[in-house]
């Protein structure tokens, strides 16, 4: 088996374990990554960080007794910074919230803390921005004044980008 292939299947139980016991999880764990090498753990880390899923396999590989700890530590890693940008964008999330409810802006958050919700552990999804939706166009031009506010500054001319 591949690295790669060794990583979709770990991938595969990682995202289907509700409801399901530790020894069923850990015993279906155990047939297919008992043969794998160090060096092969540490580049299943390092292809899960390139492909942005590490931090779904960070519950999951730690029911696995022969992962290295060098591969593991990678894994944890990744995983931690995806949850420190979980919680920055949460602060972000409800600032947008704050600043535009006060303002009297309708409006939607369309992914981030929202879409987290979805995820079994919200802070490991990956995840950059923030989309909002306003639902009357005509608030476009207050809800830039009031984003800006808030320290943002627009950098994108064909659409509403900000950054802070």
């Amino acid at each position: 088996m591949t690295v790669f292939e060794a990583l979709l299947k770990l991938l595969k139980v990682s995202l289907n374990t509700n409801g399901r016991q530790k020894e069923e999880i850990t015993k279906e764990l155990s047939v297919f990554v008992g043969e794998m090498t160090e060096t092969e753990w540490m580049e299943l880390a390092v292809c899960a960080k390139r492909n942005s899923v590490a931090s779904l396999l960070y519950d999951t590989v730690e029911l696995i007794e022969t992962v290295p700890g060098s591969a593991k530590k990678e894994i944890e890693k990744y995983s931690r910074m995806i949850a420190q940008n979980s919680y920055r964008l949460l602060s972000i999330d409800m600032a947008l919230d704050r600043v535009l409810s006060r303002a009297g802006i309708p409006f939607c958050i369309m992914k981030g803390i929202a879409a987290a919700a979805d995820f079994q552990v919200p802070e490991l999804r990956k995840a950059g921005d923030v989309d909002i939706l306003l639902t009357n166009p005509n608030d476009l031009e207050k809800a830039v004044r009031e984003i800006e506010k808030l320290g943002f500054k627009w950098f994108c001319q064909h659409s509403m980008y900000f950054y802070l």
